[in-house]
């Protein structure tokens, strides 16, 4: 054991030993406001001889001042401040979210953001590029979970000064994806995935009671406001507990292939896993009027073979299934990971969702892809001309840097989606910017819902009634919609008759 550093000072005009190392918390307060050195020096300096007085005076401000020194320079850099969440009675009219965001890069995005002046900013995945892979190594021989790339990632973010000035004036909480997980394209097996959810953890000040510490990853969930503008915002982790995917070296839009749903049932193969899954349901069966539910990576589209819900469709049969059995109204998808943006649609279905569900892609902040890369590892991210019946896209994809906003006017009780432009940036290139491309802020997409009808499941008769409406004319209005099994269970249309006047149709 090192000796204690022993020296002598004069208190109360006796000479006494000293532990110089038991000082430094005195060392700290000396440095500090003028009424606490006060009280130092005259504890710890001889009173009534004033050249010892003063020359103890020096030495020991000297001191502080080194110590105070050595512990700006060696301590961790504080967290950037950071504004508060709304409070949970507040009513959001207002959510921007966006995805994919290289530390590296610039983020002129963030002055977009900042004129819509959201309620809320959700980071959705790929907040930071830090993958930690050896890509000259196979998955099973990685061994170290200390991934120096990844911490560097995230200091590079909390040190950038967009970043840092518009977190101090927007509430922002978020989600990782692959990039943030440390690993590319990362399910379950990924080695790196404990080291990544700490440093999240980290870098947002989560408490040290903060349930996504005692539990595997990192889904989570925020309300907001009462009935009837009440708004839940769930954000669902899709890597933490996800199942191994199907490579298809020959896939033309992608690099992934569809399970069967034989060999995922055969596979008990998960999106969420069953832990995920149970939380998901309390929470679509806790009261809201509008559900926003993010998820990194997209729900809805069928149309290529990157990564997606639909690569294990059962998870995509159960999800909806669960929104029925819930009764839970007013659930919306935001979605990002995929370097363009788009809007989606997926139709009822009887049995399965019972309203259609909508889905807005926004992705990237800062490196989208661009319409004419087309390159062996990057090609066509999803043909147009394929908007298929099972989920529809509403309109091209998006190729300019955006963000998207969640837009709620509760008194006419409409959600409007939008992406909107989030630089000036026309990305020829990959990672390259020609100014001039586009103009910030412009609305390049947009769908409007009406909240108590798009997203809700339509009303059902209550009783019978003595006269019914013409069961040909009321299934023939949905025509091209829903089938007539379809419509009977989900539009009220028994196709013998409902309630005409009186009943809830």
């Amino acid at each position: 054991m090192t000796a204690a550093r022993v020296g002598t000072v004069v208190v109360d005009g006796e000479v006494v030993p000293h532990n110089l190392e038991l000082q430094q918390p005195d060392l700290r307060a000396a440095a500090g406001a003028p009424a606490a050195r006060e009280v130092f020096v005259r504890k710890a300096c001889p009173a009534g001889r004033p050249a010892a007085a003063i020359t103890c005076s020096f030495g020991i401000v000297a001191a502080a001042l080194a110590y105070t020194l050595f512990y700006l320079i060696a301590a961790p850099p504080p967290l950037p401040v950071a504004a508060p969440l709304p409070s949970a009675d507040r009513v959001l009219t207002r959510v921007v979210h966006g995805s994919c965001s290289k530390q590296t890069l610039p983020q002129p995005f963030w002055r977009t953001v900042g004129s819509l002046a959201p309620d809320l900013f959700v980071y959705n995945g790929d907040i930071v590029y830090g993958d930690c892979a050896d890509v000259a190594r196979p998955h099973e021989a990685w061994s170290e979970p200390a991934c120096e790339e990844l911490r560097t990632a995230w200091a590079d973010l909390f040190a950038h000064e967009e970043f840092t000035s518009a977190r101090a004036v927007t509430p922002v909480i978020g989600m990782p994806d692959d990039h943030d997980y440390g690993l590319n394209d990362c399910g379950a097996s990924n080695p790196y995935k404990q080291t990544a959810k700490d440093l999240f953890l980290e870098r947002f000040g989560a408490a040290e009671d903060d349930p996504r510490r005692s539990r595997g990853g990192l889904y989570t969930s925020h309300a907001f406001g009462a009935a009837p503008n009440r708004t839940q915002v769930i954000l669902l982790d899709t890597r933490w507990f996800r199942s191994e995917l199907k490579r298809d070296s020959g896939a033309a839009h992608g690099r992934y292939a569809p399970y069967t749903e034989a060999e995922a049932e055969a596979g008990r193969l998960t999106m969420l896993g069953e832990e995920q899954w149970a939380w998901l349901e309390a929470r679509l069966r806790e009261p809201a009027d509008l559900r926003l539910v993010f998820s990194t990576v997209q729900v809805l589209s069928t149309a290529h073979g990157w990564e997606r819900w639909g690569l294990i469709p059962t998870e995509v049969r159960r999800l909806r299934r669960l929104i029925r059995s819930s009764a839970a109204r007013g659930v919306v998808f935001l979605s990002g990971d995929r370097h363009v943006g788009g809007v989606y649609v997926q139709p009822a279905a009887a049995g399965l969702n019972p309203y259609p569900l909508y889905e807005a892609t926004a992705s990237s902040l800062t490196h989208t892809v661009p319409p004419s890369l087309a390159t062996r590892d990057e090609p066509p991210h999803e043909p147009d001309a394929d908007l298929s019946s099972a989920a529809r896209r509403l309109g091209a994809l998006l190729h300019l840097n955006h963000v998207g906003s969640v837009d709620v006017d509760w008194e006419a009780r409409a959600v409007t989606l939008r992406l909107i432009t989030d630089d000036t940036c026309a990305a020829p290139a990959w990672e390259g910017c020609q100014q001039g491309g586009s103009t910030a802020g412009a609305t390049e997409r947009s769908v409007t819902l009406r909240l108590d009808v798009d997203l809700a499941p339509p009303p059902e008769c209550g009783r019978p009634c003595a006269t019914p409406l013409n069961p040909a004319a009321t299934c023939a209005a949905f025509e091209g919609l829903f089938s007539c099994a379809g419509s009977s269970e989900l539009l009220g249309c028994n196709c013998t008759g409902c309630c005409a006047g009186e009943g809830e149709l």
